[in-house]
């Protein structure tokens, strides 16, 4: 890759949901299982208490232990639901009204840094606020901040020019944000 180069794509909303999650573990993966633990490990607990309460309750024959298995089978089923509902919800919460309509989106990549162009957002980086680049799934990130700005597998020909288009960048990346960024 020489010179400027312009990324033009459309982008919905599962694909912002897509490329939010890998820009979030990427970032916080530690936060992320912290959470969803918490989120699996509530259903699991209520079901233990639940099997212990109603043991204590009935005579007969009735063990404590199918109560218990049940709640640990229940919390495991309902916990990746619940945590992938919550992520939905979250993302659209903070991601507004305009991420969910398909978008027209260009990122330039130049000698001064990238360009970002949407509808409603028009940014512009230089190389040194870039933190960190990588690529997930095929995509392309640039993270800045807390946010990131990414193009589409899509949008290149070969994993040849994908991989040209990230060594372009990471040659012009602060030290720093290079030992962040995944080769």
């Amino acid at each position: 890759m020489s010179g400027e180069t312009t990324f033009a794509f459309q982008t919905g909303f599962k694909e912002f949901l897509g490329a939010s999650r890998s820009t979030r573990m990427r970032l916080f993966p530690v936060h992320v299982q912290v959470v969803v633990f918490a989120i699996c490990l509530a259903p699991i607990l209520a079901g233990i208490f639940i099997g212990l309460v109603v043991s204590q309750m009935v005579e007969g024959d009735i063990d404590a232990s199918l109560f218990i298995l049940a709640g640990l089978l229940l919390g495991a089923l309902a916990g990746q639901p619940v945590t992938a509902a919550i992520n939905r919800w979250s993302i659209r919460r903070l991601g507004g009204v305009a991420s969910r309509d398909d978008v027209a989106s260009n990122l330039s990549i130049g000698g001064e840094g990238i360009h970002f162009t949407s509808q409603n957002v028009d940014c512009r980086v230089s190389w040194p606020g870039i933190d960190m680049i990588f690529v997930d799934r095929g995509y392309l990130y640039f993270v800045v901040g807390l946010s990131a700005y990414y193009v589409p597998a899509r949008c290149f020909s070969s994993d040849e020019v994908r991989r040209a288009t990230f060594d372009y960048a990471f040659a012009r990346l602060t030290p720093e944000a290079s030992r962040r960024s995944r080769r």
